[in-house]
């Protein structure tokens, strides 16, 4: 008893060598498969040409944020749960809470701008052909997301708050005290909750765009007495199921850390076990994100079988998903506002 009291006192947050042993080995598996199903979404983004979609820049960009997320941040959360306490020097830790909050306010807002494509491309046709003209625009788009992460991710470096080793969390991040409420409203109630609530629409409009359409669809078969395909009505149920997907991933791994940083700015104390398990969430949300936007997606799915065949890539669908963007212009359907099942073809095959 008394040899499992002297082991367990080591440790800085007093766990036995098994919890030590099973927190890393997690943390580790999670850094690992974020950082291989990133690298292989963004290679095949690179070496398929049938991916050339304007769409898939912003999941490119994601993918870029969540790579950096397992290369430059995860080793040093996986160092300090082993060590109990921040593993480098003190000087690079309000550099490192800067990066971290970098690459997560990119994602986030990454995660709304696919949102955001995908709700002009099947909503608002018309629209979309003047906001995403082409990859060049999308990736201006990229880029500003990027810059915009960083100015909300930096302020705290040069007095807009104070960055410290959060021993509970296992991170270098935020000071989360009452004082620095103000960068905590912007933050969380600015840029997750208020991305929270675009995705939300986004994707809700989305499917209601498209159950009107197939009710139109099927009201106009029963009259005509025509016999139809099915194709629409399973459309449907898989544009729905992604966006579900979206949506409950995007709450799973981001809201129960912003509740928490809330909580504790307003003075509320939690257990380090309900933290340690917020950072998990966190990160699992870079590793989930190849499988929702990649591997759930049919293309995506043909494109990794594929490479890891080592058979190449067949060039001839080179310019496939732009095409199908500037025949969005034209496509006739009932009431006039263009065939669904062309509009959302790109987001589920």
């Amino acid at each position: 008893m008394d040899n499992t009291t002297s082991v367990m006192s080591s440790d800085p947050l007093g766990r036995s060598p098994l919890q030590v042993g099973f927190e890393v080995f997690f943390a580790s598996l999670i850094t690992v498969v974020a950082f291989l199903g990133n690298a292989s979404l963004i290679y095949i983004l690179h070496r398929d040409p049938r991916l050339k979609s304007t769409n898939n820049v912003f999941i490119e960009s994601l993918g870029w944020t969540d790579l950096c997320m397992a290369v430059f941040k995860m080793p040093l959360w996986v160092m300090s749960i082993r060590h109990g306490s921040w593993a480098v020097s003190d000087v690079f830790c309000p550099w490192s809470a800067a990066t971290m909050f970098t690459f997560g306010i990119s994602s986030i807002l990454n995660m709304g701008l696919v949102a955001i494509n995908r709700y002009f491309k099947v909503v608002k046709p018309h629209v979309y052909l003047k906001i995403f003209k082409d990859r060049r625009r999308a990736r201006i788009y990229a880029a500003l997301v990027w810059a915009v992460s960083i100015l909300l991710a930096t302020p705290p470096l040069y007095g807009g708050g104070f960055m410290h080793y959060h021993r509970y969390f296992s991170l270098c991040t935020m000071s989360w005290e009452i004082k620095y409420i103000s960068y905590v409203v912007v933050v969380v109630g600015g840029v997750v909750s208020g991305t929270t609530v675009v995705i939300f629409f986004c994707y809700y409009k989305i499917y209601k765009m498209i159950q009107s359409s197939s009710n139109n669809l099927q009201a106009h078969t029963a009259a005509s007495e025509v016999q139809v395909t099915p194709t629409a009505p399973t459309v449907d149920i898989r544009v729905l199921m992604s966006a579900f997907t979206v949506v409950c991933f995007f709450l799973v791994t981001w809201v129960p850390v912003s509740f928490m940083v809330t909580y504790e700015s307003a003075g509320g104390r939690l257990p380090r076990l309900v933290f340690a398990v917020g950072a998990y969430f966190m990160f699992v949300g870079s590793l989930g994100n190849p499988f929702i936007y990649g591997a759930l997606n049919p293309k995506f799915r043909r494109a990794f079988a594929c490479a890891f065949r080592c058979r190449g890539f067949d060039g001839s669908g080179n310019r496939v998903a732009e095409s199908r963007d500037l025949q969005l212009s034209t496509a006739v359907s009932l009431g006039g506002r263009g065939n669904i099942t062309n509009r959302i073809a790109p987001l589920t095959s």
